[in-house]
């Protein structure tokens, strides 16, 4: 073996040596590990906050499905089923109401939460509040150090109405607890009997609750209570503190209606703290399907369009667009229309006529009228081989002057007027009376 490929081989054998020594010391010394990395909510748990919601009771083998929109509390699902309002929003009409009481006296399950608080017992119950069918009211816990007002009195005078939305945003500390993103783990500790001090500075007491045989403990937010009306529940989960209840649950016919005092209890944040995710599936129970209706608004014009009639949308989009190009101011000289008539034959030759002088001031026209009338003279004049005509001979012959023979036959044309001259002596040449015989051999 010559030298060259020894040291070839030498360093291939070099090599691989480093690379194994790389490797044995690279996995010697790390070692491969799962790493959790918290993006965030999702754009669709963004969307929906009772995504988790539907995911925890499908993998219960439930039949859940989030929906959004007004049409689910218009259309009505077949009875047997469950609609699970987070929210209430627009207020239904009377006869949306009626058809929505009927389905649950035929058997359908309606949760709900109220739609505005009521300070005083003199406030008439709402027509677009669902929860008046159970002639249930949510009040504001009052503070045992104050006079005995509302909690919320001060917002609720500020308005001049003494009522306020229970949504989260009017909540006054709703938007505190929030950016907490729902303490869960402070409230999961200390979770057995009374409120810990953990539960007081978030606003919640966690209450322990048989549902079923199995014990369940559920944190509701302590700054309301519901009040019943006139009809007894046939379930009810109560303060610790008795006082004021955080569910009521009633029988209307076949079908049933429980009222919260928040539905914020099952949203992404709060599914998983105590038994909330239990409680959800123990409502929706043995349920055909339970629908969770996140958002009760009605959509804009433009959203329900693209939601439900998209081709449309875009084929007036097409339409607005095409109109306005249609409408743009022009650009160089507007088109004549076309003529559906023959144009006479003295407006062609007019039209001819004027495109001519245009191009040559009539040179070439005069050119072709000209060259038969001298051939015709030259062939007729004695003695004239050439093409030189005598203009007094001419003259002579046709009794014309002169300076008209000679305008015929090499006037210049540089206006119309010239133009008219000439042609006018080319014709008197042409018609004069005692022209020129031929000439014969």
């Amino acid at each position: 073996m010559r030298r060259p490929y020894k040291r070839v081989v030498l360093a291939v054998l070099g090599g691989v040596l480093a690379a194994v020594l790389a490797t044995m010391w690279f996995f010697n010394n790390y070692e491969r590990k799962p790493l959790e990395i918290n993006t965030g909510q999702s754009p669709a748990a963004m969307k929906n906050p009772l995504l988790a919601a539907t995911r925890f009771l499908q993998a219960l083998g439930m039949t859940a499905e989030s929906h959004r929109g007004r049409d689910l509390l218009v259309n009505l699902p077949p009875v047997g089923d469950a609609i699970l309002v987070y929210r209430q929003g627009g207020a239904l009409s009377p006869t949306e109401m009626n058809h929505l009481y009927k389905w649950m006296v035929d058997g359908g399950h309606l949760v709900i939460q109220p739609k505005r608080v009521y300070d005083h017992d003199s406030d008439q119950p709402e027509e677009g509040d669902i929860a008046r069918f159970a002639g249930v009211r949510l009040r504001y816990r009052k503070e045992k150090s104050d006079c005995g007002c509302p909690q919320n009195s001060k917002k609720a005078d500020s308005d001049g109405s003494g009522s306020a939305e229970p949504d989260d945003d009017t909540v006054p500390d709703a938007r505190a607890r929030d950016n907490q993103d729902e303490s869960v783990q402070d409230i999961r500790q200390g979770s057995q009997g009374k409120p810990t001090g953990a539960e007081k500075e978030t606003g919640h007491e966690t209450v322990s609750v048989v549902i079923d045989g199995t014990r369940l403990t559920v944190d509701f937010p302590n700054d309301r209570y519901l009040e019943k009306g006139p009809r007894e529940p046939v379930f009810r989960i109560d303060s610790q503190e008795n006082e004021g209840a955080y569910l009521l649950q009633y029988q209307i016919g076949r079908g049933k209606m429980t009222v919260l005092t928040s539905c914020r209890i099952f949203n992404n944040y709060n599914i998983d703290a105590a038994g909330h995710g239990w409680l959800l599936a123990w409502l929706a129970g043995t349920h055909s399907r339970t629908w969770l209706l996140y958002s009760n608004n009605m959509d804009g014009i433009f959203s329900f369009l693209f939601r439900h009639m998209p081709a449309f949308l875009f084929s007036l989009c097409g339409w607005v667009i095409f109109f306005i190009w249609a409408h743009q101011y022009r650009i160089g000289s507007v088109r004549e229309p076309k003529k559906t008539t023959r144009r006479h034959i003295l407006a062609h030759i007019d039209g001819l006529g004027r495109f001519n002088w245009h191009i040559d001031k009539a040179a070439s026209l005069i050119g072709r009228i000209r060259e038969p009338v001298l051939h015709d003279w030259i062939r007729r004049l004695p003695g004239k081989g050439d093409r030189l005509i005598d203009p007094a001979a001419v003259a002579r012959l046709t009794g014309l002057t002169k300076e008209e023979v000679e305008t015929g036959f090499s006037g210049p044309v540089t206006t119309e007027q010239d133009l008219i001259v000439v042609t006018r002596c080319l014709q008197k040449l042409r018609q004069a009376e005692g022209g020129p015989k031929r000439r014969t051999k």
